[in-house]
């Protein structure tokens, strides 16, 4: 939605500071103006963030899960403790500041851009679902909280396998598919891979993250990229071979690198 976003011209680039659309950012910590929302879409922020704490209930995780007023927190809640860029951090609050900058930048509620600019143009067969952090507060869970139908996933993987286009309509911006799911070298080292699950995503080399997608190289052809969400739900992408893969599930079973692995191999010999 962001590439969708930028190409309608709501967004300029994704070089612009964050606090373009959040300024009162600025007023606690002029640090967060050189943030970018290239940053917030790489996971590199720079943004303190702690899954659990010792006290009950006040880690980074629970927090950016069931505190009822995710905008509230996401404002007031982020603070800076590294210069940006330098390294992947898995954190909530990067999505949740990517939603509110879609809100303020389209004008129109996140849920609503996406059944407008994906859902209908993509010919859902199911409704989706969003979950929103409370009936009060309205604003849907970025990190964790679209649902949907296999069928349904498996076809905006085929979008992104296609360029972006789907049935002679160009629904993503090709440009956009490329730049973020392609490797960054600049990104590729184990230093930039150094925190929370940095290192198995990086995978000796093999792996990457850019622009919530995750990657996966394949020796002389185009990479593997994959979506992720809770509890091991996968759209996994394989231009190489033309395939797509969905998973849907309760419960991960196993970690996501064991899942990339096996998802891997099957593409390849499909």
């Amino acid at each position: 939605m962001i590439g969708i976003a930028i190409d309608e011209g709501f967004i300029s680039s994704v070089d612009d500071p964050i606090t373009t659309y959040l300024p009162e950012l600025t007023e606690r910590d002029p640090g967060f103006e050189a943030i970018t929302i290239r940053y917030l879409l790489r996971m590199a922020a720079g943004l303190d963030y702690h899954e659990l704490r010792w006290w009950l209930f006040n880690g980074d995780d629970p927090l950016t899960t069931y505190y009822p007023d995710q905008r509230q927190l996401a404002l007031q809640n982020t603070t800076i403790v590294d210069p940006p860029g330098r390294y992947f951090n898995y954190n909530k609050y990067h999505p949740q500041l990517l939603g509110m900058i879609l809100e303020r930048a389209t004008g129109i509620s996140v849920s609503q851009y996406a059944q407008t600019r994906l859902w209908d143009p993509l010919g859902m067969e199911f409704d989706g679902a969003w979950a929103l952090d409370s009936v009060e507060s309205g604003f849907e869970k970025m990190e964790a909280g679209l649902d949907a139908r296999a069928i349904d996933f498996a076809k905006f993987g085929q979008m992104f396998l296609q360029g972006g286009e789907w049935r002679g309509q160009q629904v993503v911006p090709g440009e956009w598919v490329t730049e973020s799911t392609s490797l960054d070298p600049s990104t590729q080292n184990a230093e930039y891979y150094s925190h929370s699950f940095g290192p198995s995503v990086y995978d000796d080399g093999a792996g990457y993250y850019k622009y919530m997608w995750y990657g996966k190289l394949r020796s002389g052809q185009p990479a593997d990229f994959l979506a992720e969400g809770d509890h091991g739900q996968i759209i996994y992408v394989s231009p190489a071979n033309g395939v797509v893969i969905v998973r849907n599930g309760y419960e991960y079973g196993v970690d996501l690198a064991t899942w990339t692995d096996a998802m891997y191999q099957v593409a390849g010999r499909i």
